[in-house]
């Protein structure tokens, strides 16, 4: 089945682990400086939730839920151009480089059928695609009661584009969201909102099919990114719903926090749902802002 890609928003268990990294790890703050902060208006669209850089960084697209679900995570493979999307209700879909048209991939694993399909990253050395489904009970119209229930149902998964295979590789997971691969693709890292920590699932080494916490957060974690560096940001809220101020958090290969930015009126970037940066600056998104933000940062 294809769908009409109308929009994509570019701008939009045992545990191994003997000490866990929390946010008193942290040097000060301030040593990391914004110079200028930018709000971008995404005209006609709501909730900018995952941003992707295409290879030229200058395509602008549109993807709507009304004609098409809801898009929430997005990652272009940058050797063959596909640019693969979690669509909460319409599961692993993937847009090839030139018909602009998007192709369903996957629906369903082991018999369940995903219902919050959340976030994606493809490994840029195997191709092989990473992504989440939240919850297998609530769908992202429900979120609100995946934490609430401490539901956990929430699952990684890989997509083989080899042969169109899904492997659940993680279960039991308390709202699975953001995905991340690392600089030399021989770990993933994945965000569990509810627990309000990161986990660590081995792909290589002795301790492959494993995982371990790789960091305990000051709130609920959303999307994670790995930068140039094979360092990571992630995109923090409050535990409190009526604070939802926005926090970001940079950590280490091995989980030390490194740096964190909030918002100081928590009105430019609340509710922040990934942050990517590119080109020294940070491009930060939202589950329900009309915007995207751009912070110019310095060390």
């Amino acid at each position: 089945m294809d769908f009409k890609l109308v929009t994509t928003l570019l701008v939009s268990a045992t545990l191994f682990s003997a000490h866990v990294k929390t946010v008193n790890d942290r040097p000060d703050p301030q040593d990391y400086q914004i110079k200028g902060c930018e709000t971008l208006p995404i005209v006609g669209a709501t909730g900018p939730e995952s941003l992707a850089f295409d290879r030229t960084g200058s395509q602008d697209h549109i993807y709507t839920e009304s004609r098409c679900g809801r898009p929430l995570g997005l990652s272009f493979n940058q050797k063959t151009g596909a640019f693969y999307i979690a669509d909460s209700y319409m599961g692993l879909l993937v847009v090839g480089p030139k018909d602009g048209l998007a192709k369903v991939l996957a629906t369903q694993a082991q018999g369940f059928p995903f219902g919050f399909t959340n976030d994606v990253v493809v490994d840029q050395r195997s191709g092989m695609v990473y992504f989440t489904d939240s919850s297998t009970r609530f769908q992202r119209r429900d979120f609100a009661y995946v934490t609430l229930t401490h539901d956990n149902s929430g699952r990684l998964l890989k997509f083989d584009p080899n042969n169109d295979q899904v492997t659940v590789l993680l279960n039991n997971l308390m709202f699975a969201n953001g995905v991340a691969s690392s600089k030399n693709g021989d770990f993933l890292l994945v965000t569990e909102t509810t627990n309000g920590r990161v986990l660590k699932f081995w792909l290589e080494s002795s301790k492959v099919g494993k995982f371990e916490v790789f960091a305990q957060l000051p709130g609920r974690p959303d999307n994670i990114k790995r930068n140039q560096r094979g360092e990571f940001w992630v995109a923090v809220n409050s535990n409190d719903w009526n604070n939802r101020y926005g926090l970001l958090v940079k950590l280490s290969q091995n989980g030390n926090i490194l740096k964190t930015l909030r918002a100081e009126d928590g009105e430019r970037w609340r509710y922040s749902s990934d942050v990517d940066e590119e080109n020294e600056n940070l491009w930060i998104g939202s589950v329900i802002e009309s915007h995207v933000v751009k912070l110019e940062v310095s060390n």
